[in-house]
């Protein structure tokens, strides 16, 4: 707790090998390092992926800004603050095919709407964002990827928990006889 980690007994269970860390010798230089990488505040990056610990500053997370950085990502910092776990993920196994299946889903500026909402990265493109287009359609909406592209979060509403149910109380608010 004095390096501030709110909760070290979580991140002790999520990477038990965080006993064999010294807190002088690698907890705190990684710290420091992140800093100087450009997060502001790498304690809660670390706590939301105890396994950044365990990374090699310069190839695995530096290297990876640098990836992101050569696709087109502006702010790659921002991303990984947003999604640790991209740290994790495989360039060529996993970014660069969500990148390509969205191009095929329609979308014009993937890396854009992947910036606004890192999250997409973890979707699988046909099951969430291929099924989300394709429910979308089917309650009405003539352009999902314009949609989706305006408002990412929407990848994440239940068609029929969340998104439906408005309709039909947006359409009777309305007078609308439509029951999208």
């Amino acid at each position: 707790k004095v390096l501030g980690f709110t909760d070290p007994i979580k991140m002790i269970t999520t990477l038990p090998a965080i006993f064999s860390l010294s807190v002088e010798d690698n907890i705190k230089p990684k710290i420091d390092g992140l800093r100087v990488v450009g997060f502001t505040d790498p304690v809660k990056l670390i706590q939301r992926l105890p396994a950044i610990l365990s990374y090699d500053l310069d190839r695995n997370i530096v290297g990876k800004i640098d990836n992101l950085r050569a696709l087109g990502f502006t702010d790659p910092i921002k991303m990984i603050t947003t999604l640790p776990a991209i740290l994790a993920l495989d360039l060529e196994g996993n970014i660069k095919p969500k990148i390509a299946g969205l191009k095929t889903l329609g979308f014009t500026d993937p890396i854009k709407l992947i910036s606004r909402l890192p999250a997409i990265l973890s979707y699988d493109i046909n099951r969430n964002i291929g099924g989300k287009i394709d429910g979308l359609k089917t309650l009405g909406f003539t352009n999902p990827v314009g949609l989706i592209t305006t408002l990412p979060a929407i990848l994440a509403l239940d068609l029929e928990g969340n998104i439906k149910p408005k309709l039909e109380m947006i359409g009777r608010a309305s007078g609308s006889r439509s029951s999208a």
